[in-house]
């Protein structure tokens, strides 16, 4: 059997060598994929914004307009300082769906240290164009109490409960 003595040192300075280079990596990743969820946000927003005020800056109103305006049809870069990223709006299978695909580039897209893509699907609301949006229509409410502790000391849950519209219509 040989000895193993001396072999610690040369294992350490393999491990504290490559360590740093991992630790970069997984940043990069992380911030890569953190770009991409800003990218479906910033989509989400406009699809949302386009449906309350649709002359909004940087709105996309329903339904998709063809072309899709940049930069939701994936031809424009959008820079968030440690990165960018590029989104890309499609139509769903469904009326009222829409698929979300966001790609973030870390530092940036001509030099890629990591890239990662997010693609999400998304349902607008289904109602009819003539029925308003309004705070009443909404089919439930969260209790506005805050959590209290019970008699044994646990936290009891915040309930949802029905709206006032559905309430009126059982009494």
């Amino acid at each position: 059997m040989r000895s193993e003595a001396g072999i610690a040192l040369p294992m350490t300075l393999a491990f504290t060598s490559t360590e740093p280079v991992i630790a970069a990596n997984h940043m990069a990743n992380a911030q890569a994929r953190a770009i991409a969820e800003s990218g479906v946000e910033r989509t989400l927003w406009a699809l949302t914004k386009g449906e309350t005020d649709p002359a909004a800056n940087g709105a996309l109103i329903d339904p998709l307009p063809a072309p899709v305006p940049a930069p939701y049809d994936g031809s424009q870069l959008v820079n968030l300082g440690v990165g960018e990223f590029k989104v890309t709006v499609t139509n769903g299978p469904a009326v009222n769906e829409r698929t979300i695909e966001a790609v973030g580039y870390v530092p940036n897209a001509a030099y890629p240290i990591a890239i990662k893509k997010l693609e999400t699907p998304f349902g607008l609301a289904a109602r009819p164009r003539s029925a308003p949006r309004t705070p009443e229509a909404t089919t439930a409410t969260v209790s506005r109490h805050p959590p209290r502790r019970t008699r044994r000391g646990r936290w009891q849950r915040t309930a949802i409960r029905p709206s006032p519209v559905h309430r009126a219509g059982r009494r």
